[in-house]
C-alpha cells in the first residue's frame, strides 16, 4: 500500500486546512507555539487566497490561513521543492496578512498578530538563496517573542 506524502500541498491541505480537520490544525499549532499546552482551544479557518486590494498587486493562494480565537491571524506554507526566495515569500505573504486586516480609516490599534510558518524541504546541497546547509527533512523555527520564523 502506498501513501501520499503530507508534505505535498493536497495532502498538506487536506490533512490541516479543511472544518474537518480543525482540531488536528489546533493540535499542531499547540505543538510548535505552546509546548503542546492548549493555549489555542478554537480557530475559523479562512479562505487562504489573499486578494489584493490594489489592480496590479501579486494574488497570493496560501496553503492554509486561519484565525485563533484570540484574533491572530495563522498563515503556513509547506513547500517540497528547494525554491529559491521561499523564505521572501513566506515574508511577503505574512505582510500581506497583516495588512489586509484594516479597512480605510481604521486604526492601527486594531491589528493582531500574524503567525507565519514555513516549511521547505531542503535539498543535500545548500541552495545558492541560503546562506547555511540544512538537514534534510529537518525544518529551523527560530523563536521570537512567542512567535516562530523560519
Amino acid at each position: 500500500m502506498h501513501f501520499i506524502n503530507p508534505k505535498t500541498d493536497f495532502a498538506f491541505k487536506r490533512i490541516f486546512g479543511g472544518e474537518h480537520s480543525k482540531d488536528i490544525l489546533i493540535s499542531f499549532l499547540n505543538a510548535l507555539l505552546h509546548q503542546d499546552q492548549p493555549v489555542i482551544a478554537d480557530l475559523e479557518i479562512l479562505n487562504p487566497w489573499q486578494a489584493p486590494p490594489i489592480r496590479g498587486v501579486k494574488d497570493t493562494y496560501l496553503d492554509i490561513k486561519a484565525r485563533t480565537a484570540s484574533g491572530d491571524t495563522v498563515i503556513i506554507e509547506m513547500q517540497v521543492l528547494n525554491v529559491e526566495g521561499f523564505e521572501k515569500r513566506i515574508l511577503y505573504n505574512a505582510a500581506k496578512a497583516y495588512s489586509l486586516q484594516l479597512a480605510t480609516g481604521e486604526d492601527y490599534s486594531l491589528l493582531n498578530p500574524v503567525i507565519a510558518f514555513g516549511n521547505q524541504r531542503a535539498s543535500q546541497r545548500p541552495s545558492v538563496s541560503t546562506n547555511q546547509a540544512q538537514q534534510p527533512d529537518k525544518p529551523t523555527l527560530q523563536k521570537s517573542k512567542g512567535r516562530c520564523y523560519r
